[in-house]
């Protein structure tokens, strides 16, 4: 073991945090104690414990160890945890293949929906002393050949498994000559480059190996790095964009350039081979891992630009490195039982992230505990729930892929999730495959990582003290979608409204067909629309719907997705609608003035304005006594707030002069009556009559009386004219006279006594009883060869 001199002790964390502290082997006492020294160059402070320590030296039971910068700049030194040492399990058989998981174990491994393709132990790479750390994997994009890139102590071996029953280890990549064994190793690739770092080794820098020299090894070589970069030493992790050739070395402790243990900047589009130094990101200080990637999520602001994703100890920032030599860190956010942030992974959608924590299982007594992260602000990411596993593992690294998050929780080993429901805050484990039978506990030994992304669907996965494992799990779903309506929402009758359905392609790129089911509610589309989604976007599909009148107080929207890669696969989902009543309906009605015609009818109008805080419908019934009006019912269009309607109705006037009619405006929401109005239609009758005689006495005693009458009431009418009896016999009766015509009578009258004729003309209505006009007729006559001398007068 290890220890900083005592000048550094008070910048160390405290133990609590040493203890939490990432990528942890279970090393003996004596394997660092074999190692220790005191370099001659004083690059490194390495001491052995004594067995008394004094009160300025850590315990000899403190269980850590740091490299020491020649300079004496304290860094944040890689704890490793040993306490937790056991001897390697070995298996019986160094190599194993072709088993698969029946009642939950394969070849003795506990396992769930994951078949054990091949197994090959430490001995098969000439490792048997040593231990496996990180693994990444590579397709030729020529052969379709795919290689797993396994880090081992004192190499990087590269293993063909396109044949996953049959691997081949093809070569071989020693460490530099420089550099001392790496337990703590990492490796990312670049088009047909592997990058490759050692920590807790002075001298290790960057190996760059062209992966192109592996096609057509047919028998186990050594080969050598295409170069070595040397601008660091001691690197913990690298990360690498691959859609920008962005690469990232973290967690340096030693070299040219340490970037204060944060992000050490790598241009690999130009040059792959010899990447040039394009600066750092040491604002946050130590980086122990990273993802960057070329932003297309939700947050508009930074669309297209290059965001990493940092894992700093104890928080997750985030930077953006779009212009690498002005990097700027958008957030730096805690969280509650933080003990050692390790690493993370975005979704494809970047939307959402979650991060894993490799010692909060120890320390705060956890279950493997996964943090869910909502990442759509980047200047505010949220965490907005913890996902709690079954066992007590402590979680080291995991991959998101096809809907799922492949990860390697150490004595748990590989363990698959489903993110289907991440932004609910659930995860859902799915399958597992464990490395590690002993136990399912939260100490450092079993998967140290593992590779999701062969087109084949294998994983392979490293053991810690085991070697090499190739998987592929049995139950997953490659082509699988999610669909996320817009939240429910309240809405009026009557109304249209638009809202979306998000469909998120959770696994392979993917051809949907579209269909709604709405109840019977009206759409403008989506009949067997298609579309293409993939996993790196969210497709939004609107939706404009028209509310019916006769909408009950809930109802659903149904989108159904086929799959036309997967055409057994379909997904549904249902959108709730409730209906909103809206309490503030009102309504302003105004009959206006009658209209009447010549035919029996009159024209009633009506206007009605809306008076609600929103567009609304109304109905507006109407009811007569005794004339008969039609309509019965008028319904309005859809009002905006303060628009008005005219509603025409007709009336069949009947016997009378005087009808009641009364309109009533209902909501067409609840049929709550909002407005009455009472009309009361009074026909005005009138007549003009005139009066003239003509012809003489004698020889007939008779005279011709001429009446014209002309009808100035509102409404046709008849009139009755009665006369002094002795003069006419009997009442005329005019007929029917529509309003503002003029009729002619002729009638003969009597000359009776002296020839005087005195007498009252009354003309009475017969709609309303009334008399509406008289005509006094004085008119006397002498012989027959006088002329008339008296007219008739009014």
């Amino acid at each position: 073991m290890v220890h900083p001199p005592k000048s550094l002790k008070r910048l160390l964390p405290s133990l609590s945090v040493i203890l939490a502290m990432c990528s942890i082997i279970n090393l003996s006492l004596s394997v660092f104690a074999s190692d220790a020294l005191e370099n001659s160059e004083g690059a490194f402070l390495m001491r052995q414990p004594t067995e008394n320590p004094s009160t300025d030296a850590f315990m000899a039971s403190d269980p850590f160890v740091c490299l020491i910068p020649e300079d004496g700049v304290f860094l944040p030194c890689h704890a490793n945890l040993i306490e937790d040492f056991i001897p390697f399990q070995r298996q019986v058989q160094s190599v194993i293949t072709n088993t698969k998981c029946v009642n939950d174990e394969a070849a003795g491994y506990p396992c769930r929906g994951v078949d054990l393709m091949a197994y090959l132990s430490l001995d098969e790479f000439g490792n048997a002393g040593g231990s496996a750390s990180d693994i990444w994997g590579w397709t030729n994009p020529n052969s379709g050949q795919e290689i797993v890139i396994l880090t081992l102590q004192d190499r990087t071996s590269f293993v063909d498994i396109t044949d996953p029953t049959d691997p081949q280890i093809l070569a071989h990549l020693m460490i530099p000559n420089s550099a001392t064994t790496s337990f703590w190793r990492d490796v990312k690739t670049y088009e047909s480059y592997a990058y490759i770092v050692g920590d807790i080794s002075k001298n290790f820098g960057m190996q760059i190996f062209d992966l192109d020299r592996l096609a057509g090894i047919t028998e186990t070589v050594v080969l050598t790095a295409d170069n070595h970069y040397t601008s660091t030493g001691s690197t913990h992790n690298i990360t690498i964009n691959e859609e920008s050739g962005l690469a990232a070395l973290v967690g340096i402790s030693t070299g040219l350039e340490r970037c204060g243990g944060g992000m050490h900047l790598l241009d690999l589009a130009v040059n792959p081979l010899d990447p040039a130094f394009l600066g750092c990101v040491s604002e946050d200080g130590y980086v122990h891992d990273s993802q960057c990637v070329i932003y297309h999520g939700p947050d508009e602001r930074y669309v297209s630009q290059e965001i990493c994703f940092n894992f700093n100890e104890s928080k997750l920032t985030i930077v953006d490195v779009t212009d690498r030599g002005n990097p700027t860190e958008l957030s730096v956010t805690e969280y509650e039982n933080s003990a050692y942030t390790h690493q993370g992974w975005v979704g494809p959608d970047h939307r959402y992230l979650l991060l894993d924590d490799e010692s909060d299982e120890r320390v705060n007594d956890l279950n493997t505990t996964t943090y869910i992260w909502d990442i759509q602000d980047l200047h505010q990411p949220d965490l907005i729930e913890s996902h709690m596993a079954t066992t007590q593992a402590s979680d080291h690294n995991q991959y998101i892929y096809k809907g799922y998050s492949f990860q390697a929780n150490y004595r748990a080993g590989l363990r698959i999730l489903d993110v289907v429901n991440v932004f609910e805050g659930e995860l859902e484990e799915v399958a597992y495959f464990d490395v590690f039978p002993a136990d399912d506990e939260s100490n450092y030994n079993g998967a140290w990582s593992v590779y999701p992304y062969f087109e084949s669907g294998l994983v392979a996965i490293s053991g810690i003290e085991s070697g090499l494992f190739i998987v592929r799990p049995t139950t997953l779903k490659d082509h699988r979608i999610k669909i996320e309506p817009s939240p429910s929402i309240s809405v009026s009758v009557g109304s249209s409204h638009s809202f979306t359905f998000s469909v998120q392609t959770l696994g392979l790129p993917d051809t949907y067909t579209l269909t709604l089911d709405s109840d019977g509610w009206e759409t403008d589309q989506l009949k067997g629309l298609s579309v293409t989604g993939s996993p790196t976007e969210t497709l939004d599909i609107p939706i404009n719907i028209t509310i019916p009148l006769t909408a009950s107080e809930s109802m659903s929207v149904t989108m159904i997705i086929e799959s036309a890669n997967r055409p057994d696969y379909t997904e549904t989902v249902s959108k709730q609608l409730n209906l909103l009543i809206e309490p503030n309906i009102n309504v302003l009605i105004e009959p206006l003035n009658t209209v009447f015609d010549q035919s029996g009818l009159a024209a009633q109008s009506v206007l009605v304005t809306n008076q609600s805080s929103q567009p609304e419908k109304f109905e507006i019934s109407a009811q007569s006594n005794p004339w008969q009006i039609s309509p019965a019912m008028i319904e309005t269009p859809l009002l905006e707030v303060g628009e008005s309607f005219l509603a025409k109705f007709h009336i069949e006037i009947g016997d009378g002069i005087e009808s009641t009619h009364m309109f009533t405006v209902t909501s067409a929401v609840d049929f709550s009556v909002l407005d009455k109005q009472d009309l009361i239609l009074n026909l005005q009758t009138a007549a003009e009559t005139r009066l003239s005689v003509e012809g003489t006495v004698s020889p007939d005693p008779k005279l011709n009386a001429i009446i014209t009458l002309t009808n100035t009431g509102d409404y046709t009418d008849s009139y009755s004219i009665s006369f002094d009896p002795m003069i006419i016999s009997g009442t005329v009766d005019t007929g029917f006279i529509p309003s503002n015509e003029t009729i002619e009578l002729r009638y003969q009258m009597n000359v009776i006594g002296n020839g005087v004729i005195e007498s009252d003309l009354i003309i009475l209505s017969n709609r309303s009883g009334n008399e509406v006009d008289r005509i006094r007729l004085e008119h006397q006559f002498y012989t027959a060869y006088l002329p008339l001398t008296r007219a008739a007068t009014r």
